[in-house]
């Protein structure tokens, strides 16, 4: 069931029935004292995309399964649904990511729990790579399957897997909060949240340094609910509350379709040893090659020039491309590199994704 208008999330609200997500906080990454504040701009909103074409696997944790996990991370069958249902329509607006079950956790970038009263949450976007295999990187407090509110939050939990932060954050929205009342809110049920969970992730204004973008959307998938009495200004938000409207935004959309485009066959470009390949891109742009050795030994691929580039090197399996090796030298003073053994007959992919291209705008690409 979906959300059916603002009175009704505003009667849910006035009850205190609307859960908020509660996104891990992960330690802020540091750039040396002297770098240019427009690269560390661009890096800061590029950084925890991810590179286009990838493959995301998820899998949800199961100990019926032999998984080796607490019985309380499993989901109800109808729950899982919903979540893969949240995938399928990220997935449907045309964008280059795909997304694939798996059984195994060990195999999935993405591991999904649903801990009752753990919150509901999920890392953003590439963070979910710095997670022990063994743990979540993703969980559902509360059953989504009937609940008002469970297609919008596997929505959002989803989102935030694919790099969206919370929209209420966005500096250009202006908000003035009722602090009091807002911790007076959020400590108490059914979030219970602790002073420092409200302040990342409520009352914390996101750097402009790390927004994609200038306006706000108060209709975003990304963007909570909240009734007047938290909100001091701006009018008319503190007289009838924000209410997004259900499913995702246009301006959600336009998100996903610029980061993610469709890739297609005639996107990849063949790199061969000893050649090197000019990068003509702007900030988030990306380069795909496709790379079949004609002898099995290690290669090395680096980039050059200034730029501040991420590159992933893959293996098709089955036309499953799957990751082998990545190096990301943004905010550093050395070009990325890769060396990984190659095998004749085999299929690579190497993507190279910039964020900075330095005062020269100039970079390239070369394996050998």
């Amino acid at each position: 069931m979906e959300i059916t208008g603002a009175s009704q999330a505003s009667e849910d609200i006035g009850n205190g029935k609307i859960k908020f997500c509660a996104l891990p906080q992960v330690p802020e990454r540091e750039f040396p004292s002297n770098i240019n504040p427009i690269r560390a701009r661009i890096i800061r909103i590029i950084e925890k995309t991810w590179v286009n074409g990838t493959k995301i696997h998820y899998c949800f944790f199961d100990h019926t399964k032999g998984h080796n996990s607490p019985a309380e991370w499993t989901g109800s069958p109808d729950d899982k649904q919903v979540v893969r249902e949240a995938f399928k329509e990220w997935k449907t607006l045309g964008i280059g990511l795909e997304f694939e079950e798996v059984d195994s956790p060990p195999d999935a970038e993405v591991r999904i729990g649903f801990q009752q009263n753990d919150g509901s949450w999920s890392y953003l976007g590439t963070d979910v790579l710095n997670i022990p295999l063994n743990q979540r990187t993703m969980n559902f407090g509360w059953p989504l399957a009937g609940d008002a509110y469970g297609k919008e939050t596997a929505l959002h939990e989803v989102g935030h897997t694919l790099g969206l932060p919370h929209e209420h954050q966005n500096p250009q929205a202006g908000i003035q909060w009722n602090e009091d009342a807002v911790r007076a809110s959020l400590s108490g049920p059914p979030n219970n949240w602790s002073s420092e969970t409200i302040e990342y992730n409520i009352l914390r204004k996101i750097p402009a340094n790390e927004v994609a973008g200038s306006q706000w959307d108060p209709n975003s998938i990304m963007h909570y609910q909240f009734q007047a009495e938290l909100i001091d200004s701006p009018a008319p938000y503190n007289q009838q509350g924000i209410f997004p409207e259900p499913g995702l935004s246009k301006k959600d959309k336009d998100w996903m379709q610029k980061f993610y485009p469709v890739v297609e066959s005639k996107d990849y470009i063949e790199l061969k040893p000893f050649i090197s390949v000019p990068l003509i891109l702007s900030p988030g742009e990306q380069v795909n090659f496709i790379v079949k050795p004609k002898i099995s030994r290690n290669f090395k691929f680096q980039t050059f020039g200034e730029a501040d580039t991420v590159m992933v090197l893959f293996e098709e399996e089955n036309g499953d491309p799957r990751y082998l090796d990545g190096d990301d030298d943004s905010g550093n003073e050395y070009n990325a590199l890769i060396t990984h053994k190659l095998l004749r007959g085999r299929t690579y992919i190497l993507r190279v994704r910039l964020y900075y291209s330095g005062l020269s705008g100039e970079t390239a690409v070369m394996m050998w």
